[in-house]
């Protein structure tokens, strides 16, 4: 069957806190096994070792929930997005909600040369004093520069950050919400900018809330 006769689906799913510590390639063999299981006619890669043709967005951070994930697979056969959706929540890993299927234009760029942008939202596991944390996120915003280290190499983080605000919703404890930019080479990571913030990621919880995706 040629390429131009596939049919391209698009999941949208929920990654909870039950599986925040599982990596992206532990999340993408999770998913392909899971395809396998639907019994769909999937499509697979040509060679010696054939694997489920399955596109994943932008990996999440280790230790980030998401509610926002996106995964795109091709069948050889059409099929209603209702069919697809309903195998699929049948046989996918505890922790992992897959909330919607879409049908989309085969001749779409892939998931993670479309997504320009990333949106998260971070609960503090620890009391905060709100007004020194708006000072710190002020003198971040006002910063021509943000020089930082990531791997032995110096970046600067000031450029990815789009947007970054402390919301408070009484009762609610208050939430810190970022953008960040996100392409090839110029990801910005949460826990970069909670370090930058004089915060420790590791008494937070990330959740990946939004995915910009281009026109």
């Amino acid at each position: 069957m040629t390429e131009d006769v596939l049919t391209r689906f698009r999941i949208h799913f929920h990654k909870t806190s039950e599986l925040r510590y599982i990596g992206h390639l532990d999340l993408h063999r999770s998913l392909e096994r899971a395809l396998r299981r639907a019994n769909l006619p999937l499509d697979y890669s040509r060679g010696f070792n054939p694997r489920v043709k399955l596109n994943l967005s932008t990996a999440l951070p280790l230790g980030c929930s998401s509610t926002t994930e996106l995964a795109d697979f091709w069948l050889q056969s059409e099929l209603q997005e209702e069919q697809v959706l309903q195998a699929l929540q049948a046989v996918v890993p505890p922790g992992l909600l897959v909330i919607s299927i879409e049908k989309i234009d085969p001749k779409l760029p892939s998931l993670q040369s479309s997504i320009n942008a990333i949106s998260y939202h971070v609960k503090f596991l620890q009391d905060v004093d709100q007004v020194q944390l708006a000072g710190k996120i002020h003198e971040v915003i006002v910063a021509e520069q943000l020089i930082r280290l990531r791997r032995g190499k110096q970046y600067d983080l000031r450029p990815l950050i789009q947007a970054l605000k402390l919301v408070q919703q009484p009762p609610d404890p208050p939430v810190l919400r970022m953008v960040l930019l996100a392409g090839e080479g110029k990801t910005g990571r949460p826990e970069e900018v909670l370090l930058e913030l004089g915060l420790d990621p590791a008494e937070t919880l990330i959740e990946r809330t939004q995915l910009f995706l281009t026109e």
